[in-house]
């Protein structure tokens, strides 16, 4: 014989969905994410432009590599927000899911790689010229494995990306002005302390200035 049926056993079971509020938030941690990961694409290209020439713009190279650190440790944070909440077990980032399968296992890789190759990069330029040793072997093994991965995270998001920029300036998603200019905001002020470190680095690799000027004499 069936039981009849108890409507309080479906609200046990069947989670509530988010509220507006939580959405928003979940949306606006997307957006964030989005508008970093532009950032640190423009910065990447430039970064990578350099690499023709670098001995010619081994200042140019350094200054830029530092600036990626800004809107990396933006995009980080926000990534590890919703990794936290979703795992954490908040409505609405648990109804928005995890990523797919292929992303979640290529984006931490790409991150260690990401921080291994600025970081690496950042001590290289502190050291004596052609005194390369592990450094330089690691800088470069770094970014041949980062490039791969950068490859491959860049075709999952390159269609997302942009719409979610647009997305956020749209007059008819204009209901909540004041988040989006809280996330340009955060973006630019990361930007601008990353610039500041920019300029303060370079008395560390004058050595390398020095071998510059001396090449192109």
């Amino acid at each position: 014989m069936t039981p009849p049926h108890n409507p309080s056993t479906d609200r046990t079971t069947t989670p509530e969905p988010p509220s507006d509020e939580d959405h928003r938030g979940v949306v606006g941690n997307e957006r964030l994410t989005a508008l970093a990961g532009a950032l640190l694409l423009a910065l990447i290209a430039a970064e990578t432009a350099t690499i023709g020439n670098i001995r010619a713009l081994t200042s140019v190279h350094v200054v830029i590599g530092v600036l990626l650190a800004g809107p990396l440790t933006v995009k980080t944070a926000s990534i590890g927000w919703r990794f936290i909440r979703y795992y954490t077990g908040h409505p609405a980032y648990r109804h928005k899911g995890p990523p797919r399968p292929l992303q979640r296992t290529l984006s931490p890789l790409l991150l260690v790689c990401t921080l291994i190759v600025i970081s690496s990069g950042t001590a290289l330029v502190t050291t004596t010229p052609g005194t390369y040793g592990p450094l330089y072997v690691t800088h470069k093994a770094s970014f041949l494995a980062w490039a791969v991965l950068a490859a491959a995270h860049l075709l999952a998001y390159l269609r997302r990306v942009p719409r979610l920029i647009a997305d956020d300036w749209r007059p008819d998603h204009a209901q909540h002005p004041a988040g989006r200019w809280h996330r340009l905001t955060i973006n630019l002020a990361a930007l601008t302390a990353a610039a500041i470190a920019a300029v303060l680095i370079p008395p560390a690799f004058t050595p390398w200035t020095h071998l510059t000027d001396t090449i192109h004499r």
